[in-house]
């Protein structure tokens, strides 16, 4: 009777042991998978900051190029700057499962990218008028230089909110890591426990 008892704690604590292993290993699989993602929301949004440092070198260049070949290159580099930039910042808002972005902000970063918005719209305009008054024969360098203007103009706003959100999502992910080793604490402990 002794005997029968013990075996059916033992195998009740196995059965325990086994559900807190795959609690454990489930917690653990989700983690790996939250910050492999937090770490690309991070990278892609990190990196707007140099595309907008980048769109307006190029938006300079063209602005200032004196040989027809150097124009081109350098409306081409803007345009492709342009597009890159664009929807690395839709990926970021709405998500891109392509690059691995999920989108589903926090309310607090959803708000600044919305106080971003008139920054982007703005810096985004002005590199395609930049590109589409390059292509004329000839060279609209009055609107060229407008454009050069508005971009300008819009950087030092856009860099400073966009360093915020970065910052926020990286503070997010640090949050989300604190709880995750809480229940990984709690799985140890009973462990231990059983």
């Amino acid at each position: 009777m002794a005997t029968e008892r013990l075996t059916k704690r033992y195998v009740a604590a196995l059965g325990v042991f086994s559900l807190l292993a795959l609690l454990f290993g489930t917690l653990l699989t989700v983690e790996l998978d939250r910050r492999e993602r937090d770490a690309r929301v991070i990278n892609v949004a990190g990196r707007q900051r140099m595309l907008s440092q980048k769109l307006c070198k190029a938006a300079w260049a063209a602005s200032s190029a004196v040989e027809d070949a150097r124009l081109l290159d350098n409306l081409d580099e803007l345009g492709y700057t342009a597009a890159e930039w664009e929807s690395a910042h839709a990926g970021l808002r709405r998500g891109d499962p392509a690059r691995g972005l999920p989108g589903n902000n926090s309310p607090e970063v959803e708000r600044l990218f919305r106080e971003l918005e008139p920054d982007h719209r703005a810096m985004l305009g002005a590199a395609r008028r930049l590109v589409a008054a390059g292509r004329r024969v000839p060279p609209d360098r009055r609107e060229m230089t407008r454009a050069v203007g508005t971009l300008m103009s819009h950087e030092g706003a856009f860099l400073r909110t966009m360093d915020t959100i970065v910052g926020r999502y990286d503070r997010e992910a640090r949050t989300s890591l604190a709880r995750i080793q809480q229940s990984e604490w709690a799985v140890s402990i009973s462990f231990l426990i059983v």
